[in-house]
């Protein structure tokens, strides 16, 4: 049977071309840009509309799978209605703190807060 090195060699340098949080996962798509890009288009009162629909997407996808009976444990909602000024001021703060890390922590920094309170 014949094998392919150059192809295990190709995937396993893809694999490690990937962003990868410090925990290991992989992130896709704007999560995986750093902070410092963040600071930088929200400076002087500017948006970046795609990141900030990323954050909220992360959000709410953590509030759609988030399992209300793991440790019988209440489900609370990571944000509420109106609430993505708060959101977006969470994350620049942190971004602001933290300017190499991926925009993905900075989410999941929020998300631990919120569901600590």
């Amino acid at each position: 049977m014949r094998r392919y090195p150059i192809l295990v060699v190709l995937l396993a340098c893809a694999a490690v071309a990937l962003p990868r949080s410090s925990h290991g996962q992989t992130i896709r798509g704007i999560g995986a840009r750093p902070c410092s890009e963040w600071v930088q288009a929200r400076s002087g009162g500017g948006r970046d509309f795609w990141a900030e629909q990323w954050v909220l997407g992360y959000l709410s996808g953590v509030n759609a799978t988030y399992d209300a009976k793991a440790g019988g444990a209440t489900h609370i909602s990571l944000f509420a209605s109106g609430d993505d000024k708060q959101v977006f001021a969470t994350i620049d703060s942190y971004c602001r703190s933290h300017a190499q890390d991926m925009l993905w922590s900075a989410v999941k920094a929020l998300v631990s807060q919120r569901r600590a309170s």
